[in-house]
C-alpha cells in the first residue's frame, strides 16, 4: 500500500491538482501530452486553480485512451467519480465494479455500501478504504501470489508489481 499512497498511508482521493507544465509533460496523465490546449485550460497556473474534475474526466475517459489501457469509464463524469480512492487508489469503473462484486460476495450479510453506486464511500472511513482494497485484492486474485510467496524481497516486489501494473493502466 505504501507504493501507492506513500509513507503516511493516506486513504483519501487522488489529487489531480496538477500544474499546466506537469500536465503538458504527460506524466502522470498521458492524455495531456497530446492535448496541450486542454492542459492550459484545466491545469493550475495562469491565474487559475486546477479543474480537477475536468482533468479526471478527460484523462480517465475510455474514449481518450488506447484500447489496451481502458478502465471502463464510459459514462459522463466516470473519470471523476472513479478516480483513485482508498489505500490502493482504486481507479476506473471496471476496478470499482470488480472490487464491489468481491465485497458483496464476501460480505453479503454486512450491509456494505455499494462502491459503484457511491464511490465516495471508499473514503468515508478507514474501514471502507480497507474493504475496497480487499475487494480489489480478491478481484485481481493477488492471493494466488501471496499465499505461496513467503516473505522474501522478491516476493514482496512481485506483489507490489501487480498493484503497480493495474495502477499504471489506469494512468495511461
Amino acid at each position: 500500500m505504501k507504493e501507492e499512497v506513500g509513507e503516511t498511508i493516506n486513504y483519501k482521493n487522488e489529487s489531480l491538482n496538477y500544474s499546466i507544465e506537469v500536465l503538458k509533460s504527460g506524466k502522470p496523465l498521458k492524455y495531456f501530452k497530446t492535448h496541450q490546449s486542454e492542459a492550459e485550460l484545466y491545469g493550475r497556473g495562469n491565474g487559475h486553480s486546477a479543474n480537477q474534475m475536468m482533468i479526471a474526466n478527460l484523462a480517465y475517459a475510455d474514449e481518450n485512451r488506447d484500447e489496451k489501457y481502458r478502465v471502463g469509464n464510459t459514462q459522463e463524469d466516470d473519470g471523476w467519480n472513479f478516480r483513485g480512492k482508498g489505500f490502493i487508489q482504486l481507479t476506473g469503473r471496471t476496478n470499482y465494479e470488480g472490487a464491489n462484486k468481491a465485497i458483496q460476495n464476501r460480505l453479503a450479510n454486512e450491509n456494505i455500501t455499494n462502491i459503484v453506486n457511491n464511490p465516495e464511500s471508499i473514503i468515508s472511513s478507514i474501514r471502507m478504504a480497507m474493504i475496497s482494497s480487499m475487494g480489489y485484492w480478491i478481484d485481481h486474485n493477488v492471493n494466488s501470489v501471496t499465499d505461496s510467496a513467503g516473505w522474501s524481497r522478491d516476493n514482496v516486489n512481485q506483489i507490489t508489481n501487480i498493484v503497480r501494473y493495474y495502477v499504471a493502466l489506469a494512468q495511461k
